[in-house]
């Protein structure tokens, strides 16, 4: 038959705060590797990622309008160059457009 002991420790507030801290902060970055996107995308996760449909993305393949690469028969996307893909994209607002028109007529 075993026995149940009970231990008192005096510990410090602030040092169970920092092992508070510490422990919530590892399962927060723990997390956020699992829901942080790949370097790499297949059709399926860049459709996902950019809220397109895989045959539009597939479309975009076919009239080399997209950045993308094969491997075999496998079309894959870097997400650093989606991300300025998307950025060169952008379509200014009209406050942005006039700010620039302006600042290139005074130059």
């Amino acid at each position: 038959m075993s026995k149940n002991f009970t231990i008192c420790l005096e510990v410090p507030e602030n040092k169970i705060k920092e092992f508070i801290e510490e422990a919530v902060s590892k399962q927060l970055l723990k997390n956020s590797k699992d829901i942080a996107p790949p370097a790499i995308f297949s059709v399926k996760q860049l459709a996902k990622y950019i809220g397109m449909a895989e045959v539009s993305v597939y479309k975009k393949v076919r009239e080399t309008s997209i950045p993308f690469f094969k491997v075999g028969r496998k079309v894959l996307f870097r997400k650093n160059e989606i991300d300025s893909w998307l950025e060169g994209h952008r379509v200014f607002t009209t406050k942005e457009f006039i700010d620039d028109v302006e600042s290139e007529s005074s130059r």
